[in-house]
């Protein structure tokens, strides 16, 4: 887990806690087993005091997700990878 900036809250694994994300772990590695390829991007289910209020995008390091500054900020098609 790693703290917010700005703010005393956390980020960790899990549906429970002011702050979380959570992601199928186990079907990623599957995929990756089954295709050779490791993932280049995740979309990741965000949760705030256990309700799904949307999905992030996260990228392979050293890329981050850069906002396009249009859109409801909780949906991935809303960011890209660089």
């Amino acid at each position: 887990m790693r703290p917010s900036f700005g703010v005393r809250r956390y980020h960790g694994p899990g549906t429970t806690g002011p702050d979380n994300f959570s992601f199928d772990s186990l079907g990623i590695l599957e995929e990756w087993r089954r295709t050779g390829r490791p993932p280049d991007q995740l979309i990741v289910s965000h949760y705030r005091e256990g309700k799904e209020i949307g999905t992030r995008l996260v990228c392979q390091y050293p890329r981050v997700a850069i906002y396009s500054g249009n859109g409801n900020g909780e949906d991935p098609v809303h960011y890209v990878c660089r």
